[in-house]
């Protein structure tokens, strides 16, 4: 069951980073998924077969296969850091165009607040004094003659009035350009301010980096060689790890439960007895399942016993015994013999130098 688990996680990672590696690249019309897919194929695909052409000793396919695996993860490792690349620079374009409006909006602020008031047209104000002394002049010339009169005083006091009320407007259109100018140089200022305020400084897109005064980009290969490697590596070893459990009991579960397995074996009298009926060879009969069999004869032949100590050769003298009964032929040892191992230990029965401890033959 965990094989099968094992395969389908390492299959599923493995299109998982594939999809990812082919919508990055523009999707599956684009012309490099082809070859994206055949990477992701080569990867699941030689995890299983590494591991079999090093068992049947074609160790020349192994290399090639690896050297293609890790040509392929290098090549994905590179895709993936410039995805990683790509990302980041996308995740920084709206902060760094924020804070382009921040600088313009301080530089805004800054001129605003160094701005003078621009020199005001007194052109108005320097003719109507000079008109006004020119009156005031006229004034005190005429005003001194003997034919002037009371009215000619009068024209020319007028005259000079004028002059004054008009000096006087000049005077107040200037003090009113001047105020609206301190105005417009405030509101500008208030503006900037409030543009200011609504901009705060944007957060980093890479704190990490700022902290630590490491280079980003190196930080951009090593985001990409941790992904590649977290998803890539693990799971072609899952893949690879699901296989060998597809092939471990045919080779290596005999030799794993060495001390507890129950051989058949031929085993000849020291007192010069005859051989004890030996198997034959391997062949399967197409309507027996070993497990079976194995349980079928444990259940008939095999009892507990406090004392008991069975050997594997009276075993196998009482399993051919027991077919003959039955009508059967023997199934062969290597066949037979794991079979009965695996009965012996899910029943919990013990070994001690190879004899079954705990139970014994059952009398025919």
């Amino acid at each position: 069951m965990m094989r099968w688990v094992y395969i389908a996680a390492g299959l599923l990672a493995l299109s998982a980073s594939c999809y990812m590696a082919v919508m990055a690249s523009g999707g599956i019309q684009s012309e490099s998924a082809p070859a994206l897919i055949a990477m992701a194929v080569i990867l699941g695909v030689g995890a299983a077969s590494v591991g079999t052409a090093i068992a049947g000793r074609h160790n020349g396919i192994a290399i090639v296969i690896s050297l293609g695996m890790l040509a392929g993860e290098a090549g994905a490792m590179i895709q993936t850091a410039q995805r990683v690349t790509a990302a980041r620079g996308a995740s920084r374009a709206p902060i760094v165009a924020l804070e382009l409006k921040r600088q313009d909006a301080l530089a805004e602020l800054a001129n605003a607040q160094t701005a003078k008031p621009q020199a005001v047209d007194r052109s108005r104000l320097s003719a109507a004094e000079k008109a006004k002394a020119e009156a005031e002049k006229a004034v005190r010339e005429k005003s001194a003659e003997a034919g002037c009169r009371q009215n000619c005083r009068l024209l020319l006091q007028a005259s000079v009035d004028g002059a004054q009320r008009e000096v006087e407007a000049a005077r107040e259109d200037i003090a009113r350009q001047e105020a609206d100018q301190s105005a417009a140089i405030a509101k500008r200022i208030e503006l900037a301010k409030a543009r200011v305020a609504a901009l705060p400084p944007p957060q980093s897109a890479t704190p990490l980096a700022d902290y630590t005064g490491v280079p980003e980009w190196l930080f951009d290969v090593l985001e990409a060689l941790a992904l590649s490697l977290s998803i890539n590596l693990p799971a072609t070893a899952l893949i690879a790890l699901g296989v060998k459990m597809g092939r471990a009991p045919q080779k290596a579960e005999p030799a794993k439960h060495a001390a507890n397995a129950i051989i058949l074996e031929e085993v000849t009298s020291s007192a010069g007895r005859e051989p004890r009926p030996r198997l034959p060879s391997p062949k399967l009969a197409k309507d027996r399942d070993p497990a079976t069999e194995a349980e079928r004869f444990g259940l008939a032949m095999v009892r507990p016993a406090e004392n008991g100590r069975l050997s594997p050769a009276d075993l196998r003298e009482a399993y051919v015994a027991w077919c003959q009964r039955s009508g059967n032929e023997p199934l062969a040892v290597e066949i037979i013999a794991p079979a009965l191992g695996k009965l012996f230990r899910s029943a919990r029965i013990s070994f001690e130098n190879g004899f079954a401890v705990g139970v014994t033959i059952r009398n025919a």
